[in-house]
């Protein structure tokens, strides 16, 4: 917490902010946030209101959903195929079984973003009516 206190100049200036707050109080961080998790000990908070197209992202995102759904289906149907286990090498099956988690794990990030994105956009509609 110190060592982003002592850098809130720099943050500010490479994430092109006009403020910088380390651990805000949760009621007082707005609900157009977009977050991204850097590690399991910083997460960055980004107003997105006016910045971001919501639509655009969403529709990006979802194009972007199909691509890694493709793959991580086929890979489903080969491991499930008849046979799989019996006639597939090991260092295989665990080349396969690590792809998968791979891409399920960037299947779901997609999908949570998605998310996040139409409920940004149903509070900017919500706003303009």
């Amino acid at each position: 917490e110190e060592i982003a206190r002592a850098q809130a100049d720099d943050i500010s200036t490479l994430g092109r902010g006009s403020e910088v707050h380390v651990n805000p109080p949760p009621e007082s961080i707005p609900q157009s946030i977009g977050a991204q998790v850097v590690s399991d000990a910083i997460t960055v908070l980004i107003d997105l209101k006016g910045i971001v197209d919501y639509k655009q992202e969403i529709d990006r995102l979802t194009k972007s959903l199909k691509k890694t759904s493709g793959p991580l289906q086929t890979l489903e149907r080969k491991m499930a195929a008849e046979g799989y286990e019996e006639n597939v090498p090991d260092d295989l099956k665990r080349q396969n079984a690590e792809k998968l988690v791979a891409y399920k794990k960037e299947v779901s990030e997609i999908e949570e973003t998605i998310a996040n994105f139409e409920r940004l956009l149903s509070l900017e509609e919500k706003e303009q009516s």
